[in-house]
């Protein structure tokens, strides 16, 4: 099954089932101080835990091997656009 798919399914079976959905946003700005070589991205991920017990428990499993848990699954990433000159990645309007 694609991975777009296996996210849709577990988030609409989560909206149904009205269990809250976490989404992680992350981003950053790499080499900022060089006008001509900086450039930033982000990622979009969704955490598929059914409860909050099951999210502790990957919390603990993984802690040690510093893995990100199979529940975490990555939704989107890309490049931001846009000149970025902070330490972050920002989609300026």
């Amino acid at each position: 099954m694609p991975v777009e798919a296996f996210v849709m399914i577990g988030v609409e079976d989560r909206k149904q089932n009205n269990i809250e959905v976490h989404w992680f946003t992350d981003g950053s700005c790499q080499f900022r101080h060089l006008q001509n070589a900086r450039f930033s991205a982000f990622n979009i991920s969704v955490d598929l835990c059914s409860n909050d017990q099951e999210r502790c428990q990957y919390a603990k499993d993984f802690k040690s091997p510093c893995m990100i848990p199979p529940s975490v699954v990555p939704v989107l990433s890309s490049r931001t656009p846009g000149e970025q000159d902070i330490l972050l990645s920002d989609i300026q309007r």
